[in-house]
């Protein structure tokens, strides 16, 4: 998949960008998930806090996965029960 660099991924880049800094991390990485190009519908870092996903343990919640997680709490599961990992 190629990328074309325009306005909106540029932006759609820095924000990106700066929610990375966000992270208490030595190494820091932001995502963003997107609806068409330029609605961002959610996002995240990656943080210390210790994870548990398909049984397996993780020393920290990486920036996709935190992404993930808001959306589904956020958007998908507006009622309900909250998911956490």
């Amino acid at each position: 998949m190629t990328v074309i660099n325009t306005r909106k991924t540029r932006r759609i880049q820095s924000i990106a960008t700066e929610i990375a800094r966000n992270s208490p991390c030595i190494h820091k990485h932001g995502a963003i998930i997107t609806r068409s190009t330029n609605k961002i519908v959610s996002c995240g870092c990656n943080t210390n806090r210790r994870t548990q996903f398909l049984g397996k343990h993780d020393i920290c919640m990486h920036a996709e996965m935190a992404a993930a997680l808001q959306f589904v709490n956020g958007s998908v599961r507006r009622k309900g029960k909250k998911y956490c990992f």
